[in-house]
C-alpha cells in the first residue's frame, strides 16, 4: 500500500507514538500495534467498530485516544472496511 495514492495523495510510512503507521494527506490513519491494526475513525465509524467483538479504544501508554480504535486479528476480515473509512477521514479534516 505504501507508495499508492488516495485522492491523489501518496500513502507513506511513518512512526506514530513509536509504532509503524500509514499516512496520507499528512495524517496517520492506521497503526500496526502488536498483531492488531488501530484505525483513526470518525465518531460514527468508531462506534461501528467498537460494536465488534474484542474491539477497543486504543490506549497507548495508558492514555486512551479518542476515535483511534484497535481491532484484533480475530476481526481481520473487517480490516479493509475500516481502512477505507480511515483513509476517507484523513480527507475530512478531523483529528
Amino acid at each position: 500500500m505504501i507508495g499508492t495514492k488516495a485522492h491523489g495523495e501518496e500513502i507513506l510510512e511513518r512512526n506514530f507514538f513509536g509504532f509503524p503507521s500509514l499516512v496520507v494527506n499528512g495524517k496517520s490513519f492506521v497503526i500496526l500495534f502488536e498483531d492488531q491494526l488501530v484505525f483513526s475513525l470518525d465518531e460514527r465509524s468508531a462506534a461501528k467498530a467498537l460494536a465488534l467483538s474484542a474491539a477497543e479504544m486504543w490506549n497507548p501508554y495508558g492514555r486512551k485516544k479518542k476515535h483511534w480504535i484497535q481491532l484484533p486479528e480475530s476481526q481481520s476480515s473487517r480490516w479493509q472496511e475500516f481502512l477505507i473509512l480511515a483513509i476517507e477521514k484523513s480527507f475530512q479534516g478531523e483529528e
